[in-house]
């Protein structure tokens, strides 16, 4: 009988503790959040820096331009395809849900120059990005490197995003079957 009591007083102890680090919880995450918004056709900021990654078992340092607070994490990918088509090859993360998308030999400015861009981003309770990298036709990181042409290849996706046509629906219905046909392959090995 005793044995009950003081369960009953420990379990009434606990009660109150769980629920202050239940809500405390809550409260980091929400503190944590970065993006109070997503605009449809717009980000609420840009960052531009060198992330590692790990690729197939390498690990990889690039420049990487992201635009932060976006609607979806694939307006890069979207506005690429929207303009050159269909993506050369697509790339594994093993830390991510989706595709990375590559865009090789792309004539971005229609001035004979030949760029490798390749696409990525995204999607949690934090922060919604999506990111581009670029390269010359050498395989020099034009953004980590600062190299010419940088601003320019930045602000030409800050044009292709805020000019968004989010009615064409093209890319997404290429994408999603080639993921969905991804993930089986990738469970049957």
């Amino acid at each position: 009988m005793e044995n009950s009591k003081y369960l009953k007083s420990f379990l009434l102890l606990l009660f109150p503790i769980l629920v202050l680090l239940s809500c405390s919880s809550t409260q980091r995450a929400a503190e944590k959040r970065q993006c109070s918004e997503y605009p449809k056709n717009d980000f609420s900021r840009m960052s531009v820096g060198k992330y590692k990654n790990i690729l197939k078992n390498d690990t990889v340092t690039y420049g990487e331009v992201r635009f932060e607070c976006v609607h979806t994490a694939f307006i890069t990918a979207k506005v690429m395809f929207d303009h050159f088509g269909k993506w050369n090859r697509a790339l594994v993360q093993r830390d991510h849900h989706h595709l990375i998308l590559m865009w090789q030999n792309v004539d971005l400015f229609s001035d004979g120059k030949r760029y490798t861009v390749v696409t990525d981003g995204r999607e949690s309770p934090i922060i919604t990005y999506g990111s581009f990298m670029a390269f010359t036709q050498k395989g020099e990181d034009i953004i980590a490197n600062s190299l010419a042409g940088k601003d320019k290849i930045v602000n030409l996706f800050k044009k292709w995003i805020r000019n968004n046509d989010s009615n064409k629906r093209e890319f997404y219905e290429t994408y999603w079957p080639m993921y969905r046909n991804y993930t089986k392959s990738s469970k049957n090995n």
